[in-house]
């Protein structure tokens, strides 16, 4: 940041710091800052069950890698997480609000010991009741909200009881078990079904690695930069390009720890929730979710889809796409032994038009950041339906029963007068929540919406950067690079809102995505738009770490002023 003084400039190398600032002085302050501004603001989610140490570096490293050249993304999963925990604690409240409470406590027997089976006896008794619920013996906060988007409750179900995998030949053991971790939305689920974990806040807490003092202190050595900062421009003295990138991450610190406070830093260990409710809520969450699904590779897209699949960006189709939800059964109606236990069965092939058609709308409403739904082509396959396949219907249609608010809430279209219905696929389970907001978090905003803060967080970090324009660089070459980098960072976020708003407002450009991912398009269509994306993805990615990497050598050349230190009675004047 220039001062604009019309006095001869004159710049220096090195500069020693025995006696004031110097470059080994300046160069630790602002790395320590980043330090503190990377690492101890990330509130990462739980990790994968058995994972191992190696594996934890590596996704540690990956965050602090976006934390130090795109610290803007982190902000912005930090804002969809807390939506997304706020709209959990509202929907609640309003289910509790909606319900009768039956108190089952007692004054005099009640112990914190004996809660688990408190809870689990009162459930049963609500059970029967649809519209009462036991009085909860903790209140939900905000914490509750963040673990739960956390991944901080999960099921653990035998897996020969109705996963479609890992099927053991032997009687399970703890290491056998298959955890399910219950997403933001399936949360919400168990709140409605009347069965929110009650826990004291006290516990989750525990599970955190850093209190609110440790937060604050983080926060005090953030604000101490950032007022050396404002001190020297106050009395004209040069911003260095690295304490201008160094206050570009204070400031998204500032919005981490605004956002993130009642967060648990780095939990390891989920609560697991036990009960006889769980086997049949489990299933049905289960068919809803992408774990049930599959991918379907198609020649010249397979390198592409696994591609995507791994970093979690192409959806699998939930096993419910492919069911239906029959009130009366037709005597033509070819079943399954057993089957008419189950009120899900196998949709037909009459469902097909209808269900794209729904498909094809869901996904033009998806966010940018966020999985598109994939349209079925086929019904379910005949030989992949076997006991363990009906006994998971049976389940999930036992969930159907108790839970009635399924029915009114959760159906994603029906046909013929009704008698054919189809149920929502939505991301309840997971083996792990992810830290990049994808479909498991919930939201209350449209897509463009999610969109269009992902571009503002952008432009402002483009913004701070661009405030150096007529900072002095040591060639002319750096200082265009480094203003272009600043302004494509800033404006590129933008191009790309705009094209994702027009391909979902335009329903030929929708079904031609579609299309494209199947492999159903022709391969010179893979050249034609696969060039553009890789040449602007290249340019951005070159962008951020010019940035980062500029900030850092300009200190090779500075003006003589970048080491003054100011006269802090200039800054706060005596009256």
């Amino acid at each position: 940041m220039s001062t604009n003084d019309t006095t001869p400039l004159v710049v220096v190398g090195y500069v020693s710091d025995p006696n004031g600032r110097g470059t080994i002085s300046l160069l630790l302050s602002c790395v320590l800052t980043l330090i503190l501004c990377v690492w101890s603001a990330l509130h990462l989610d739980i990790p994968p069950r058995g994972e191992s140490h190696v594996r934890k570096i590596v996704r540690n490293g990956r965050w602090i890698l976006v934390g130090v050249f795109a610290p803007e993304l982190v902000v912005f999963t930090t804002w969809r997480q807390w939506s997304s925990a706020k709209l959990l604690g509202t929907v609640v409240k309003a289910e509790e609000s909606t319900k009768d409470v039956i108190d089952v406590r007692s004054a005099d027997t009640l112990e914190r010991t004996s809660s688990q089976n408190l809870t689990e006896s009162a459930s049963e008794q609500a059970f029967t009741k649809p519209f009462t619920t036991i009085k909860r013996m903790y209140p939900w906060t905000r914490t509750h909200d963040f673990f739960a988007s956390t991944g901080g409750f999960a099921f653990e179900v035998d897996p020969n009881a109705f996963l479609t995998s890992g099927v053991v030949d032997h009687l399970p053991t703890y290491r056998d078990m298959k955890r399910l971790t219950l997403t933001a939305r399936g949360v919400a689920f168990l709140a409605k079904c009347d069965h929110l974990p009650d826990i004291p806040e006290e516990d989750i807490q525990d599970k955190s690695k850093a209190n609110d003092l440790a937060k604050a202190l983080v926060v005090v050595q953030a604000s101490w930069m950032l007022i050396q900062t404002l001190g020297r421009l106050i009395v004209r003295l040069p911003v260095t390009l690295l304490e201008v990138n160094t206050i570009a991450h204070v400031c998204c610190v500032f919005l981490l720890y605004l956002l993130w406070w009642d967060k648990p830093l780095l939990p390891e260990q989920p609560i697991i929730l036990r009960g006889p409710w769980v086997e049949s809520i489990a299933a049905y969450m289960y068919i809803s979710s992408e774990l049930s699904g599959e991918i379907k590779m198609v020649g010249h897209t397979r390198g592409l889809k696994s591609m995507l699949a791994k970093f979690n960006l192409y959806s699998r189709r939930p096993e419910i796409n492919f069911l239906r939800f029959c009130p009366s059964q037709t005597e033509n109606e070819q079943v399954h032994d057993d089957a008419e236990l189950c009120s899900l069965k196998a949709a037909s092939k009459t469902c097909l038009p209808h269900s794209k058609r729904v498909e094809l709308a869901e996904a033009a409403d998806t966010a940018v950041v966020e999985r598109r739904p994939k349209c079925r082509s086929k019904t379910f396959a005949e030989d992949k339906i076997n006991d363990i396949t009906l006994k998971r219907w049976a389940l999930a249609s036992e969930a159907l029963q108790t839970c009635d608010f399924i029915m009114k809430d959760h159906v994603s279209f029906s046909h013929d007068d009704g008698q054919c219905r189809h149920l929502k696929a939505e991301e309840f389970l997971v083996n792990n929540v992810q830290n990049w907001p994808l479909n498991d978090l919930l939201r209350d905003v449209g897509s463009l919406g999610v969109g269009m803060m992902l571009w503002a967080a952008s432009f402002v970090y483009g913004a701070i950067h661009a405030a150096a324009w007529n900072d002095h660089f040591p060639t002319v070459t750096e200082k265009w690079l480094w203003k272009a980098s600043a302004v494509y960072i800033g404006f590129c976020g933008g191009l790309w809102i705009i094209l994702n708003y027009l391909a979902q407002k335009l329903g030929s450009v929708n079904r031609f995505w579609d299309r494209w991912m199947e492999g159903q398009t022709r391969w010179c269509h893979y050249i034609i738009f696969g060039v553009p994306v890789v040449v602007c993805g290249s340019s951005f990615l070159f962008a951020r770490v010019f940035i980062v990497v500029e900030a850092f050598i300009n200190l090779r050349e500075l003006p003589m002023t970048a080491y003054d230190t100011p006269n802090w009675e200039q800054v706060f004047p005596h009256f």
